[in-house]
């Protein structure tokens, strides 16, 4: 299943980005042990079909989260390099601004930063 990909109607209602939310939150709390889609349907106030119509296992749901964290963390990274490559750093440079936007993205996004 390509869970990258939404189709109009869930485009337009958020429902796919409101479940990833409460996953991560929960993901967070409970550790990767305590997600389940009876969870976020219980969180988030949803009924489980309505959570399982957008991610139909557990599985897919942690996936969708993990392309997500890796899409971010690389547009972090890209940008780091173009403004470094923007500045004509060297090559060593051009990594520990990658390096150091990486690091940076993962404290922002840690769950205890929150």
């Amino acid at each position: 299943m390509d869970v990258s990909v939404t189709s109009a109607g869930d485009a337009n209602t958020g429902l796919p980005e409101a479940v990833k939310a409460t996953a991560r939150r929960l993901l967070a709390e409970l550790g990767a042990g305590g997600l389940s889609l009876d969870a976020v349907a219980a969180d988030s106030g949803l009924a489980v079909k309505d959570v399982a119509a957008v991610f139909p296992h557990r599985d897919d749901l942690l996936t969708a989260l993990v392309i997500d964290a890796y899409n971010t963390s690389g547009a972090a990274m890209e940008q780091a390099d173009q403004a470094a490559r923007d500045a004509r750093a060297s090559a060593g440079a051009r990594l520990l601004a990658v390096t150091r936007a990486l690091r940076a993205w993962s404290f922002a996004t840690r769950p205890n930063s929150r």
